[in-house]
């Protein structure tokens, strides 16, 4: 019961950060911590089912603590170091599920040794929440 309820008391500030259609903390998963730079990513599978990656933002955070995604940041460099690795880790998973025709955000991390650990994979949040104004003055010119 001690587990419980630190649990219930950690998750408590949270209840009120995103809708309940974004993060229902009535059921919970216990999974592993994952440590690291976080990433949202972009990306649409194509016709054939292969990943083209629209945007790399990494997720900067206040603190170790912090859950608010409020600054993203994308730049050349995020690109160019990323873009190749997370080209192939978007294609493992495209053809485990054997995905065509679909847009996904992606958020993950990289931890200590260098291995990718996805977060999330959320077709809701596809040119959303992060990236309207960018994908809308590209796709629209409407800034």
């Amino acid at each position: 019961m001690k587990t419980i309820d630190l649990i219930t008391k950690e998750i408590a500030p949270t209840r009120n950060l995103y809708p309940e259609s974004v993060l229902n903390t009535n059921s919970l998963i216990i999974e592993e911590y994952i440590d690291g730079e976080e990433f949202a990513v972009d990306a649409y599978y194509n016709s054939i089912g292969k990943p083209v990656i629209l945007g790399i933002f990494k997720h900067i955070f206040s603190s170790d603590n912090s859950v608010s995604q409020r600054v993203y940041c994308l730049c050349k460099e995020i690109i160019e170091s990323n873009l190749e690795e997370l080209t192939n880790f978007l294609e493992k998973i495209g053809n485990l599920a054997k995905i065509k025709n679909f847009p996904v955000h992606i958020e993950l991390r990289r931890n200590s040794n260098g291995i990718l650990l996805p977060i999330e994979v959320n077709p809701i949040q596809f040119g959303g929440w992060c990236t309207t104004a960018d994908l809308s003055f590209l796709a629209y010119g409407f800034n």
